[in-house]
């Protein structure tokens, strides 16, 4: 049996997936106007694992929602 890696065990673990879900997705822009997301969690709603519900409303997500590319910071930077 393969053993979950670190990305496996946190895969579809965020508020958002579980919002849409229970048709609750409206409640983010209640509570924060837009929500941003990095392109990396926008294509693991993506995936086929991903319920069906998640990846439909994911590609076709309100206004609200945007979805960024980030960049890895290199922390020691910050120290100077």
């Amino acid at each position: 049996m393969k053993s979950a890696g670190p990305d496996d065990r946190h895969r579809g673990h965020n508020p958002l997936n579980y919002l849409v879900l229970i048709d609750q997705a409206q409640l983010f822009p209640r509570l924060y106007g837009r929500v941003l997301i990095p392109q990396a969690v926008y294509d693991e709603l993506q995936q086929e694992r991903t319920p069906a519900a998640v990846r439909e409303w994911v590609a076709n997500h309100s206004a609200w929602l945007e979805v960024k590319q980030v960049s890895v910071l290199d922390v020691r930077s910050l120290n100077n």
